[in-house]
C-alpha cells in the first residue's frame, strides 16, 4: 500500500471502546485500523454505508470527495439525511452527522478541483473508494490507485440492482486445509486481482442464474460509458451484447426489461440498495485495512438485487498461490 499505517500503541480509552472488536480481529488489526485513511469519492450511493461502518469500526483518517448540495431526493435515500439538510454542502452535513459516533476518526473534506490539483494526493491512502461515476473517470482512477499499488473499491446503485468492483491487487491469507486422518493445517493463500481494464475485457461465466448477474453488471456499465441523454434501451442493449461478444461471455438472452428498469432509475438510489452491497463493501475495506489474516476483499465484482434478497460474486481474472 502506498501509505504506511501508524501503528501507534492505544490508549487506555481506546481499549475500552474498541474491546469488543479487539477480541473479534485482534489488537493488531485494531491497531492498523486506527492507523488507516480512507478517500470517499462521493457521499452517494454505497459510499454512506461503507464510511458508516468503518467510522463504528475505528479507521483513523477519512477524506471526502464531495462537491454536491443535499437535494430532497438525496434525503429519500441516504439514512442520516434530512429535510433540514436540503441546500446545505453534502460534505458537511456528514462530518456532522458521522464525527459523533467516533470522535477519534480524523474527517477532512475537500472538493475536486482541490484534490485532482494535486498529483501525488493519492498515495497518503491505505484505501480508495468511489461511487456513482461514468465508466471513464472509473478507469482513470482505478488507474492511479492500482500504480500507487492503493487497493480499490467502485460501486454503483441503480433502483433496485447494483454493482461493485474490487481490486485488492495482490492479498494472502490462511485458510483451514484438510489432510489425511481428519488433520487440519493452516496453508496460506495469496489471491491476486486484475485490474480494471482487465476485468472490463474478462469472460464471466455466466450459468444459470449467474446468466442474470452477467446482464446486470454490463447493463450498468453500458448506461455508465453513455451520457444520460443517449439512455434508451436499443442503444445499452447494443453495448451489453457487444461487451458480451467481446469478452466471449454466453447471455441466454438480452434481458431487455432489466435493461428499461435500470434506464428509468439508473440515477435513483434505495436504501435497501445501498445497505445490502455496502455491507458487503465496508466488510472488504475493514479486512484490508486491518490486514485480517483470516479472510480476503470480495473476488472481485459483486452483483445484487434487492427483489431476489442476492448479492452474488462473480469473480473474473482472479488467481491463487497456494
Amino acid at each position: 500500500m502506498a501509505a504506511e499505517m501508524n501503528m501507534q500503541e492505544l490508549t487506555e480509552e481506546e481499549l475500552k471502546t474498541y474491546d469488543r472488536q479487539i477480541r473479534m480481529w485482534g489488537l493488531e488489526g485494531q491497531k492498523r485500523m486506527r492507523g488507516s485513511s480512507v478517500l470517499f469519492w462521493s457521499l452517494d450511493g454505497c459510499n454512506s454505508e461503507i464510511l458508516k461502518n468503518i467510522v463504528l469500526a475505528g479507521v483513523g483518517t477519512v477524506t471526502i470527495v464531495e462537491d454536491g448540495i443535499v437535494t430532497k431526493q438525496n434525503t429519500e435515500s441516504h439514512f442520516y439525511l434530512a429535510p433540514s439538510h436540503i441546500g446545505r454542502s453534502w460534505a458537511e452535513v456528514a462530518v456532522e452527522y458521522f464525527t459523533p459516533m467516533n470522535p477519534r476518526v480524523e474527517f477532512i473534506t475537500c472538493s475536486r478541483e482541490e484534490f485532482q490539483s494535486n498529483p501525488e494526493a493519492i498515495n497518503q491512502f491505505t484505501v480508495v473508494t468511489v461511487a456513482n461515476e461514468p465508466l471513464d473517470f472509473q478507469k482513470n482512477l482505478s488507474l492511479h490507485c492500482r500504480e500507487a499499488n492503493i487497493p480499490y473499491f467502485y460501486s454503483r446503485s441503480c433502483g433496485t440492482v447494483g454493482f461493485a468492483f474490487a481490486d485488492a491487487i495482490e492479498y494472502s491469507y490462511k485458510k483451514k486445509w484438510a489432510m489425511k486422518d481428519g488433520i487440519t493445517e493452516d496453508r496460506e493463500i495469496t489471491t491476486t486481482w486484475c485490474d480494471f481494464d482487465a476485468f472490463l475485457t474478462g469472460r464471466i461465466v455466466a450459468k444459470r442464474r449467474l446468466n442474470y448477474f452477467a446482464n446486470v453488471i454490463f447493463t450498468i456499465q453500458a448506461l455508465e460509458s453513455l451520457p444520460v441523454v443517449e439512455h434508451t434501451v436499443e442503444a445499452v442493449s447494443a453495448l451489453v451484447q457487444e461487451r458480451a461478444s467481446a469478452t466471449n461471455t454466453k447471455l441466454k438472452e438480452l434481458n431487455t426489461d432489466l435493461i428499461t428498469n435500470c434506464i428509468q432509475w439508473y440515477n435513483v438510489n434505495l436504501s435497501m440498495t445501498n445497505t445490502l452491497l455496502g455491507g458487503y463493501l465496508a466488510n472488504s475495506v475493514l479486512c484490508i485495512v486491518q490486514q485480517d489474516t483470516k479472510r480476503r476483499p470480495f473476488l472481485n465484482s459483486l452483483a445484487c438485487d434487492i427483489y431476489r434478497s442476492e448479492c452474488i460474486q462473480l469473480p473474473i481474472g482472479i488467481s491463487n498461490d497456494k
